[in-house]
């Protein structure tokens, strides 16, 4: 059930870790849920030796009172417990936590910041590990943003996955800052993934995909034309002027073509090494892209600024149209 992983750390055990048979409530103070099924984890060995005999609660403990619940999930309702409970969904939405890209664990409440302190989670093996995961993932996510190709992530990141919630916390902020420019079926696919997770199980993805979907086919996706058909928005590039990018002085392209057949509207850029082809690209792609993304690149973009005595500023513009093309 927990995939070889630690209920706590989500490291893989059994390799460079012993698995332990870890108690949720310590049976110390709770020896009547020592056989509960519902209070049986999966622990790496460092895990529970930081955990221990560890559980604050607020309040009394349900040991003092002498109330013996039936089970687990009653003890739930008799006792506020401080510690977050990795298999309570609730516990985990309501106090999820997030990762800078140093590997740090960062807790968002009280309750969470106290499960990091018991459990140690932020331990220096730990945080090393989850810095090479971030890596990982980072790269996957460029990968994709370049082919959107979704098996380049969904081949490798599922349940099984070590570190999965890491994972799924960098997809669901690549989703939050790139929706607006992703097609229906690729969100779809990215919330598939992440919707694995418990803690973006109880997300109502269903209506994140519908508003997305609703606002996709309004702005890039399409429209519907007479008679049921589906009219297709593109937008091509009609005219480009550039000033003073690199070694280009000046420029102005004019993309000729049939306006009504999208397929003729190419240009095909022919000449020598170093004669400025790949440049022209360059600066096209640039002013495509927004300056957040620009940054998140690390570009400086006074590096592209012609060198050339009273130049202070580089100017890109592209022209663009909306083209239509019709499936039945």
């Amino acid at each position: 059930m927990f995939n070889s992983k630690c209920a706590y750390c989500e490291s893989k055990v059994g390799a460079a870790s012993s698995p332990v048979l870890e108690h949720f409530r310590p049976k110390t103070y709770y020896p009547w849920l020592g056989y509960s099924w519902e209070n049986l984890y999966l622990s790496c060995s460092i895990c529970s030796r930081y955990k221990a005999a560890k559980f604050p609660v607020d309040g009394t403990m349900l040991e003092a009172t002498k109330i013996v619940p039936i089970d687990d999930v009653d003890a739930q309702k008799l006792e506020k417990y401080l510690i977050l409970d990795p298999c309570n969904s609730r516990d985990i939405f309501e106090n999820r936590f997030e990762y800078n890209d140093n590997g740090e664990i960062i807790a968002t409440t009280e309750r969470g910041q106290i499960t990091i302190d018991i459990c140690m989670l932020n331990r220096i093996e730990l945080v090393r590990s989850r810095r090479e995961h971030i890596s990982i993932i980072k790269n996957m996510l460029e990968l994709f943003n370049l082919s959107f190709d979704i098996s380049i992530i969904s081949k490798y990141v599922n349940d099984n996955t070590e570190y999965f919630s890491l994972y799924c916390y960098y997809i669901f902020n690549y989703y939050m800052s790139y929706r607006n420019e992703l097609s229906d079926s690729l969100v779809r696919d990215l919330l598939n993934i992440i919707s694995i997770d418990i803690r973006y199980r109880d997300i109502d993805i269903s209506k994140i995909k519908k508003e997305h979907s609703k606002k996709y086919q309004e702005n890039t996706d399409y429209i519907y034309g007479k008679n049921s058909k589906k009219v297709f928005k593109t937008k091509i590039i009609k005219k480009v002027e550039i000033s003073n990018f690199k070694s280009i002085k000046q420029v102005t392209l004019l993309l000729s073509g049939n306006n009504n057949n999208i397929n003729e509207s190419c240009l095909v850029l022919v000449g020598e090494n170093g004669k400025g082809k790949s440049s022209i690209l360059q600066a096209i792609s640039m002013a495509l892209i927004s300056r957040e993304n620009l940054e998140k690149q690390g570009l400086n973009l006074q590096h592209f600024i012609r060198k050339s005595q009273g130049v202070r500023q580089a100017v890109i513009k592209v022209f663009l149209k909306i083209m239509m093309s019709h499936q039945n």
